[in-house]
């Protein structure tokens, strides 16, 4: 039996679906290869971030 995904998992992959790239055309990374930081950010509030445009430097 496959391990059940944790709501931050869900929110991050429900997210992709209407975010699938940054702001700078680069895919987003898949759940399975998010830090761990990323993940526990996620699991401690699974809600929508918004996602901000990268400004050149």
């Amino acid at each position: 039996m496959a391990n059940a995904k944790t709501p931050g998992q869900l929110a991050y992959e429900a997210e992709l679906v209407y975010a699938p790239t940054y702001p700078c055309g680069r895919p987003r990374i898949a759940w399975d290869d998010l830090p761990q930081y990323a993940k526990k950010a996620w699991e401690e509030d699974p809600t929508p971030r918004p996602l901000r445009p990268i400004l050149p430097a």
